[in-house]
């Protein structure tokens, strides 16, 4: 029997306590313990665990990286020397308090639902969108009578947005107009190709409103628009037409 408990304990390296909010290192030497059979329900489905727990002293230890996998988790690091495990929940961002100096999860923040002239803000940016037009001639700037034409059978889509973003580029100066564009739905199909044509960088805290514009078809129209938070690398909000 002892043989059996030493050896099921070296398989399952990595330990979780249920029941208690510590975790100790034993010291080496022999502990009585006893395997055990539980059935796990997790958001109403029934789970297995490959390796079955050890109960000792009353408290029941389960393997790490197999709870964590029917949680939509995993085990990001182990390191022994310390006596550290961290976990990684799916989806979720670490964040460190920086009172306590402890790290905490955070759901990821989700697309916001923008209206035309409607200032959002979420995190460190700021959005407006002021209109979506359409014509056949974008002037090189405003009033002049040179700058580009359509194709015979196409059209421009002219974007116009308010941007702030308080978060400095790591690898620029300065935030350029396309960094906040993610795609455009035209005519049921995803469309991730823009033009600026204004050199209108935005540095961080700045404020400034931004053109954009896309070539399509004559007959056809933006049904919506997703804006990204550049310095997130995500979508920051969608507006709908």
């Amino acid at each position: 029997m002892k043989k059996n408990i030493v050896k099921t304990a070296a398989t399952l390296t990595l330990g979780m306590m249920i029941g208690s909010a510590t975790i100790a290192a034993a010291a080496p030497g022999t502990i009585q313990a006893v395997l055990s059979k539980f059935t796990f329900v997790v958001d109403g489905q029934q789970q297995t665990l490959k390796s079955k727990p050890i109960v000792y002293k009353g408290t029941t230890y389960l393997p790490v990286r197999e709870v964590a996998k029917m949680l939509n988790a995993e085990v990001s690091s182990f390191d022994n020397k310390v006596k550290k495990i961290e976990l990684k929940t799916t989806g979720s961002q670490t964040q460190t308090n920086p009172q306590t100096g402890s790290n905490q999860s955070t759901a990821p923040k989700l697309p916001l639902k923008l209206k035309l002239n409607e200032t959002a803000t979420q995190g460190d940016m700021t959005l407006k969108v002021h209109s979506v037009s359409y014509t056949n001639f974008i002037p090189s700037e405003p009033g002049a009578t040179s700058g580009l034409i359509a194709e015979k059978g196409n059209k421009f889509a002219v974007i116009q947005f308010e941007a702030t973003l308080n978060e400095k580029p790591t690898d620029r100066f300065a935030w350029g107009a396309l960094d906040f564009f993610d795609h455009a739905i035209i005519d049921g199909k995803k469309i991730i190709s823009a033009t600026s044509h204004e050199h209108n960088n935005l540095l961080a805290g700045e404020t400034k409103t931004i053109q954009i514009s896309l070539s399509l078809p004559e007959n056809t129209n933006i049904t919506s628009v997703a804006f990204r938070d550049p310095s997130k690398n995500s979508i920051f909000g969608t507006i709908d037409l």
